[in-house]
């Protein structure tokens, strides 16, 4: 008994399904390979003990304000300690931008790790489902169509 045509539209559509089941388990074992590098690059920048980031901002406004401050009050006969405080200031900034510290807040990379693995897992679910399900296989082989025709049209009037 020989198919009708709505039978070999059916199995075609579900040869596109296949298809692209197949090359969405690729493209998401290559974006996972690029979650993963993220991921790693990111916490091993992490780690780097640095310097804090508004450092030379904050040596630069108190150097300032020392300047100013001593300028304005050259002897210290009145009692008043201004330029003191502001040299100690100074001080208390320059001892704290030579502490170096790694960020852990950058560790959040590692997060990219399981999401590429999530990625990777959900393609090859959707794989088994379009290889055990005819029906499943022709509404992705449709669908996919459908959205490769929308891209198409939407490209040419734009």
């Amino acid at each position: 008994m020989s198919k009708g045509v709505a039978g070999k539209v059916v199995d075609f559509q579900a040869d596109v399904g296949s298809a692209q089941a197949d090359m969405g388990v690729i493209g998401a074992y290559i974006i996972a390979g690029i979650l993963v590098l993220v991921g790693l690059v990111g916490a091993i920048y992490g780690l780097i003990p640095r310097e804090p980031a508004n450092c030379s901002f904050d040596i630069n406004s108190a150097e300032d304000e020392v300047n100013t401050m001593c300028k304005n009050n050259p002897s210290q006969s009145t009692g008043d300690d201004s330029c003191d405080t502001a040299k100690q200031k100074l001080a208390s900034l320059k001892a704290d931008c030579a502490k170096k510290s790694p960020n852990y807040g950058a560790l959040l990379f590692l997060l990219l790790i399981p999401l590429g693995i999530g990625v990777v897992y959900l393609a090859k679910v959707n794989q088994h489902f379009v290889k055990s399900n005819k029906s499943y296989a022709a509404v992705e082989g449709t669908m996919g169509e459908i959205s490769a025709l929308k891209d198409a049209i939407s490209n040419f009037y734009h």
